[in-house]
């Protein structure tokens, strides 16, 4: 009786531990492949940057103090990005359109070299060995070619998660020193905002 007892309760741990695993693939598959990739699953999955931690340079550092002050559940997913962090952002989103850095990025020679490169290489298909390819490449950026690029790489610019507050979006939109705001890159939705430098 007593082994009945212990084998049913093994048999139930089992079943809980299964229906665990099987919830958390489901969750996965749940959130948008893009925001997996980039750095809103970081914040989906770790503690969510503040304003100050984004590393901005200045106007873009004041826009996102002054949208956090007035918003303050805004949950910024992307700020000042190293060539690393660059590569990552893109390479995820890469690894499901070979010509997303074609469709998403103005027209550049930066631009050229970077999709000249996934074009080239079309043995790379895992989202590391891209990563890897394009923060070759622009390891010997200039600070200028950086900026020309995404103005993510020199501190002029963020990403907020898109939510249903009409009031927030229109807050981004009007903040100061706003060069640019777009709420959609590459076919997906994205909330970025960039900046005149200081």
């Amino acid at each position: 009786m007593t082994k009945g007892l212990i084998s049913g309760e093994l048999k139930g741990l089992n079943l809980k531990q299964e229906n665990r695993e099987m919830t958390s693939e489901q969750n996965d598959r749940e959130i948008e492949p893009h925001f997996l990739e980039d750095d809103f699953g970081k914040a989906l999955q770790s503690e969510r940057k503040t304003a100050s931690q984004l590393d901005l340079a200045e106007h873009a550092k004041s826009a996102a103090l002054k949208l956090e002050a007035d918003f303050p559940g805004v949950v910024f997913t992307s700020g000042r990005r190293s060539s690393d962090d660059q590569a990552r952002a893109m390479a995820g989103n890469v690894v499901n359109n070979r010509k997303w850095i074609e469709q998403t990025y103005k027209s550049s020679p930066e631009r050229k070299s970077l999709q000249d490169w996934v074009d080239k290489n079309p043995s790379a298909k895992t989202k590391a060995e891209i990563q890897a390819g394009l923060a070759k490449i622009m390891s010997d950026w200039t600070d200028t070619q950086k900026k020309g690029f995404s103005r993510h790489m020199a501190g002029l610019a963020f990403d907020v998660k898109p939510t249903d507050d009409a009031k927030l979006k229109k807050a981004i939109s009007e903040l100061p020193n706003l060069r640019k705001f777009l709420d959609e890159e590459g076919g997906i939705t994205i909330w970025h905002a960039d900046f005149k430098q200081k």
